[in-house]
Formats: C-alpha cells, sequence, structure tokens
C-alpha cells in the first residue's frame, strides 16, 4: 500500500514550461497550482529509480547490440540510406538513456538535488534536449527519404545516396544543435524535478515575443511532426498497394537488332534486371513497415503526454507519481524501440546475428570436449555422430552376383578405374580433413559443425583402413551404382565443367596490404605462391583438351586461368579467355564485389583475354542486384545458376569447359548443383560432368539452358594432389 504521504507549503510562482524529449512536464502545473505538494515515499523513489536504471540498462544492451551488428555487416550496410539513418537515432538512444543513467535515476532514488545545480549538470540534460530532437527529426528524416524513393527518385538519389547522405545528417545535425540552442537564448534551462521526478524546461515567468514564438514552434513540431509522418506512411502505402506499376527495368544488354531473334542471353539480362527490380521494391516496402513502426512510437509517447494530465488530476495519495513513472518508461522505450524493430523485422540484421552469437550458443553443444582439443593432431573421438558406412572390398563378391543374376557383365577395366579413383578420393579427403579439423579445434562454431557432422564422420575409416586396404568404396555404390560399370549401361560422357579456385592472394600473406581504395581492397593480385600454384595447374592439364576457358574479371583469376594454359600471355594462344562478371568473387550471405577492371582495361593488361565475348552479366546488372541489399541468398544462386546455364547453352559441343572463379562462387555452385553449400581451397580443382542423354531437349524450349545445367553430376571436388604444397590451400 503506498499510504504513506507527507505535505510541505509551496509558495514560489511556478516555473514556465517546454514541452520536449522526456519533458513530463504535463503534471508540474497540477503540482504547482496546489497548495500542498505529496511528497514521494521511500519505496516509491526506490520503485522508480530500480525501474529507471532497469529499463535504461535494458536500451543501452540493445543498443550496444545493434551497434556491433551494424559494425560486424558494416560493408553490407554502409551504403544504405535506412541503416546510416538508423545510426544516428542509435546515438540518440544512447544520449538519453546516458542521461537517465547519470541524472534520473540518482535524483529519483534519493528524492534531492544530489549534484547541486553546477554547470556541468545542466550542460548534460541539454544533451538529453538534443537527444530528443534529434530523435525526433530523423526520424522525419527516415518518413522523408521513403517518400523520395517511392515519389522523387532523383531527390532521393541527391539527398540519400552514397556518399550523399552523410552531408544531409550533418546539415541536420547542425539544425538540432542551433534549435536546441535557442532554449539557452530565450532563458529556458532543462531541469529535473527531484518531488516530480521528470524533466522540464525552467524558463523566466515573463518571456519575450520571440521565446514564446519559440515555445510555439517547440511545441508543434514535437506535436504535428509524428502526425504528419503517420500521414506519410498511409500515403505511401495506399500508392505501393494500388497505384505502383510493375517495376521499370535498368537495361544492362542492348535490345536485339531489328530483324534478329530476341536471344537467350539478353532475355536471362533482362530477367535479371527484373529481379533485381523486384527484389528491391521489397526491400523498400519492408524498410516502411520499419520506419511507420519507428515513427508511430513518437505519437503513441504525444498522446500519452496529453492524456496524462485528466488522469493525474483524478488520483490522490502516491499513485500519481506511478503515473509520472509510466511516462518516463514510455520515453526509454521510445528510445528503444530502434533496435527492438530491427531485431524482429530487419531479415539483414537477423542474419548478422546468427552469424555474430550462433557460434556462442552452438558452443554449449560442441561436439569437442577440453580433452578432444588437447589430443595428438589427427586423432579425434568422434561423438553424437552415425558410425562411418565404408564397406570392405569383400563386397565385390556382391556385385558381381547382382550382375549376374541380371543378366549383365562386369566391365573390369572400368571396376578397376572406378576403384583407383575411390582410392585418390580417400587421400584427398584425408588431405582436406587435416586442414579442417585444425580449424576445428581452434574454433567451433556453427559453420565448423556443420563442415564437421558432414564429413568428420569418415575420418576413422580412412585413418584405420587406407593403409590396410587399397581401394574402398560408399555402400550405397553397391546397390545404386553398379550398373554404371557394366558393359551396356557405361554412361558416355558428352561434357565435363571444371570448376578452379583461383590461387593464394598476396593479402593472405599481410591483410594490411591492397587496402587503399576498392579496387585495391577487391582486386587483390596472386602472391608468389599463387604463380605456382597455377603453374602447377598448368600441369595438371597437361592431357586435358580445354575447349573454352571462362573467368572471374578480378586478376588473380585471369592469372590463375593464364597460368593453367601454360603461362602463354599472348594472342598466339590457341584458347584465349572468356571474361564473365557472373563468375565473380561475393562475399557471403550475398554480397557482389565490383572493385574490378572492365573488359577494355583487362585486355590491354593480359592480351590473351577475348575482346568479342559479350558477358550474361556485366558491372552495371551486378550493381543494380547490389543496390537492394542482398536481401536473399536466392539473388546470388539466381546469379549463378544463369550464368552457368548460359555457359552451357552456348557451348553445349564443347568437351572440356574451364571455370577460374572464387570460393564463395564454388560453394554456392556445390549447393546449386549437389545440395551441400561446401568451401573449396585455393587452386583446388573440382568437376562435374553431363552425361549422354537422348532427352536433351530442343535449344528452342525456353527452360533448355537450365535443364542443361541440371543434368550435371559432380564426379569429385576440392583435388589438390597437384599441388606441391596442398596443406596450404586456405580453405577457410
Amino acid at each position: 500500500m503506498l499510504s504513506i504521504t507527507t505535505t510541505i507549503s509551496v509558495s514560489a510562482s511556478p516555473p514556465l514550461l517546454l514541452k520536449d524529449s522526456s519533458a513530463f512536464s504535463a503534471v508540474l502545473p497540477l503540482l504547482s497550482n496546489a497548495s500542498s505538494v505529496v511528497v514521494a515515499s521511500a519505496f516509491v523513489r526506490l520503485f522508480g529509480s530500480v525501474s529507471y536504471a532497469l529499463l535504461s540498462l535494458m536500451s543501452i544492451l540493445l543498443n550496444w547490440l545493434l551497434i556491433t551488428v551494424l559494425c560486424y555487416g558494416h560493408y553490407q550496410f554502409r551504403r544504405m540510406a535506412f541503416f546510416t539513418i538508423a545510426w544516428q537515432m542509435v546515438i540518440c538512444d544512447l544520449m538519453t538513456q546516458t542521461v537517465q543513467i547519470i541524472v534520473a535515476v540518482p535524483i529519483t532514488f534519493t528524492g534531492e538535488a544530489v549534484y547541486g545545480h553546477p554547470f556541468w549538470y545542466y550542460a548534460v540534460l541539454f544533451f538529453d534536449t538534443v537527444a530528443y530532437n534529434a530523435t525526433l527529426h530523423f526520424s522525419a528524416l527516415l518518413t522523408f527519404n521513403r517518400i523520395c524513393v517511392f515519389f522523387v527518385p532523383r531527390l532521393n538519389d541527391f539527398l540519400f545516396s552514397y556518399p550523399n547522405i552523410f552531408g544531409t545528417i550533418f546539415v541536420l545535425w547542425l539544425y538540432v544543435f542551433l534549435f536546441c540552442s535557442c532554449y539557452i537564448l530565450i532563458g529556458c534551462r532543462k531541469n529535473f524535478s527531484e518531488t516530480g521526478f521528470f524533466m522540464f524546461h525552467d524558463c523566466p515567468p515573463q518571456l519575450p515575443p520571440a521565446g514564446i514564438l519559440f515555445r510555439q514552434i517547440s511545441w508543434s513540431l514535437s506535436t504535428y511532426l509524428p502526425v504528419l509522418m503517420l500521414f506519410s506512411y498511409l500515403l505511401i502505402f495506399v500508392y505501393v498497394r494500388y497505384f505502383v506499376p510493375f517495376p521499370q527495368k535498368i537495361m544492362a544488354a542492348p535490345p536485339a537488332p531489328r530483324g534478329e531473334k530476341f536471344c537467350i542471353k539478353t532475355a536471362a539480362a533482362k530477367m535479371a534486371e527484373e529481379y533485381a527490380a523486384q527484389i528491391k521494391r521489397k526491400q523498400e516496402i519492408q524498410f516502411l513497415i520499419q520506419s511507420f513502426l519507428i515513427c508511430g512510437f513518437l505519437e503513441v509517447q504525444n498522446l500519452t503526454f496529453a492524456w496524462t494530465p485528466s488522469l493525474f488530476s483524478s488520483l490522490n495519495g502516491q499513485w500519481p507519481f506511478l503515473v509520472t513513472f509510466s511516462e518516463n518508461w514510455i520515453s526509454i522505450l521510445l528510445n528503444s524501440i530502434s533496435p527492438i524493430i530491427l531485431f524482429s523485422f530487419n531479415i539483414d540484421v537477423r542474419r548478422i546475428v546468427r552469424q555474430l552469437f550462433g557460434p556462442f550458443f552452438l558452443s554449449f553443444r560442441c561436439p569437442f570436449s577440453a580433452a578432444d582439443r588437447l589430443a595428438p593432431a589427427g586423432v579425434v573421438q568422434v561423438r553424437h555422430l552415425p558410425p562411418a558406412r565404408f564397406v570392405a572390398a569383400r563386397h565385390h563378391r556382391k556385385i558381381v552376383k547382382s550382375l549376374q543374376e541380371k543378366g549383365k557383365v562386369l566391365d573390369l577395366v572400368r571396376y578397376e578405374n572406378k576403384l583407383s579413383h575411390y582410392k585418390n578420393v580417400l587421400e584427398n579427403i584425408e588431405i582436406q580433413l587435416k586442414q579442417k579439423l585444425e580449424f576445428l579445434k581452434n574454433s567451433c562454431n556453427e559453420n565448423s559443425i556443420n563442415i564437421y557432422g558432414d564429413h568428420l564422420h569418415i575420418l576413422d575409416s580412412i585413418e584405420l583402413n587406407l593403409s590396410k586396404v587399397q581401394v574402398k568404396f560408399m555402400e550405397r555404390d553397391i546397390t545404386n551404382a553398379a550398373q554404371l560399370w557394366t558393359l551396356d549401361k557405361r554412361p558416355i560422357v558428352l561434357q565435363s565443367l571444371w570448376v578452379i579456385r583461383h590461387g593464394h592472394r598476396l593479402d593472405n600473406i599481410d591483410k594490411k596490404l591492397c587496402t587503399e581504395d576498392e579496387l585495391a581492397r577487391d582486386d587483390i593480385p596472386l602472391s608468389p605462391l599463387g604463380i605456382q600454384q597455377s603453374q602447377e595447374l598448368g600441369k595438371r592439364f597437361e592431357n586435358v583438351t580445354i575447349s573454352k576457358v571462362f573467368s572471374s574479371p578480378f586478376s588473380r583469376s585471369v592469372k590463375t586461368a593464364i597460368g593453367l594454359l601454360g603461362g602463354a600471355e599472348t594472342k598466339s594462344h590457341a584458347i584465349s579467355i572468356n571474361i564473365e562478371p557472373g563468375l565473380a568473387e561475393l562475399h557471403v550471405p550475398c554480397s557482389f564485389l565490383l572493385g574490378y577492371y572492365e573488359v577494355p582495361e583487362l585486355v590491354k593488361k593480359f592480351p590473351l583475354l577475348n575482346p568479342k565475348y559479350w558477358p550474361l552479366f556485366n558491372k552495371r546488372t551486378l550493381s543494380a542486384l547490389q543496390s537492394v541489399n542482398q536481401v536473399e541468398e536466392e539473388d546470388c544462386k539466381f546469379v549463378i545458376k544463369k550464368t552457368i546455364s548460359q555457359i552451357l547453352a552456348d557451348n553445349k559441343n564443347a568437351e572440356h569447359i574451364v571455370l577460374s572463379t572464387h570460393g564463395a562462387f564454388t560453394a554456392y555452385l556445390h549447393e546449386i548443383l549437389t545440395g551441400e553449400w561446401t568451401i573449396v581451397g585455393q587452386s583446388s580443382v573440382t568437376k562435374f560432368v553431363r552425361y549422354y542423354d537422348e532427352n536433351d531437349g530442343e535449344k528452342d524450349d525456353a527452360n533448355y539452358a537450365d535443364k542443361i545445367r541440371d543434368k550435371l553430376r559432380m564426379e569429385f571436388t576440392s583435388d589438390v594432389t597437384h599441388l606441391s604444397d596442398p596443406y596450404n590451400t586456405r580453405p577457410f
């Protein structure tokens, strides 16, 4: 029960009040016009101070968590106006909550002016005024950004494109500081009531006309600006819902000449642009919803301030203090709403949170114990995983018997080649697993657990049986693939797709290298080891009759392809290299790197390139995808699928096609073709094959290119046996 009350006489004239951020001034006139003031009991003061402290600390924690996420995803978020403005609102939130901790909590707890009224006290409270007004105006800027996106795109590019957004933000911060300084010029100082436990502006009884006008402007902004923002969001929603036409296409490839048939490549490029436009519109609508929620909470706060006085006047005893506390709680929650909404609704922010903190929670079920981490290299106890499913060579008899029952004859040559291939695969897996296990022992996170679950269960069988049994094969090959080894079912390989990851990079030696600008950061050349690896790739392909070579536009991939062709960099070489930006480097989860030279500049540097090749994608098309902030991983998969499909469709009769690309591209290609996202080592070789099929289809089929791609089957992956140093391929 809140029953202990004390009254004191009040004879001083009431202070003049101005409404602002946490200015719970609605209740002060009711207190100052009364003949007596109720003094809060110790319990009420304790309750108020603890509630202020807990909510403020929660808000500070959420905002710092959001700062961590924004910093971690800086490369992904830096060009987005929405996140740049969100940064400013986070700064405002931290300013407000810091003032709560420094001023509101101790004064509410003691019920006294514990600091007195020195200059620094008013300076701290001045920043509370700045924080509220900055939150209000940056919320309005966020609304204006949404309006420009949907109604005035040119103005949006001028004010909110990167890096113009920083100039816009600087001007707004300057305006906010000048606006808040007007409080000081008219003689109003921010204060915190030791009896009512709210902040207010203590102004002179008689203000000049300019001061009265400023008060009216300040009140109007805090009252009507949120209403205007909500009305703007309603207008945008109606426009998007009922009046938005299909997104205009951004032409990345010229239209087909008059009289010529519309080619598959141009259609695929237009599909990419339409897809990018749809994704961008979808993301803008998501930002619209998030912005509406952030700005709507401002109006909730204003409605609460308007409704509170009538409730306050109807309460007696200690209960009015709960009304004051509730207003402060709403103000604190207002400064927590940005991180709450972003963590709840923003796909990109949630993805970064999973990347950052997923390993922390997964560590509680990490399959490595402390004893395992201290175990010698290569000796790991397998826990919570299915046993190895390798079968000894004695199952040869089962295969022969199965074939005899079907009236088939075993092709011994192919059978022996198949078994020899398995032996090579096992040796290669052992090399890869040693690298992966070394990484797993030092870092147990989400990605490593996936690798552990996918591969580690075969380690014990490899180590125990590789030296004892010359040949082993998977159990499923006994029943499902045995017919492939017979004379009448031998498959005919029509086409081989060799996927090469570029060699060792220069920044693998020193990360401080190649950081001057975007081109230097993205287009990192090969290191001396990488050049050596490209030469070893050339020896690996000496006996392969290469038909076509396609390369990413980054110089490290081009140099790797040149080394693979024997190091010849002159136009006299029999095969030229086609530059395809669809093979370019990208960041996980999905972010294309665009810091590379265009084809004319590359041809000057590398004469072996084919200047007449017309790529499916170009920098402009990838930039269109880049501008929508990579909402889903399907964006990257779309580019990869279309690139592979078009290369195969345009070169259907090419027996051996080589792609010189990057790690993330290869990993996504594995996921598309095999269902498993797989990282491969530098200068490693992955081979996909397409078997003869009478039902290949005709080129006029609209889905012909995709059907060709889906017929690819992986023969092996991440082969590094050609390297003199197979342990330095940096698969992670």
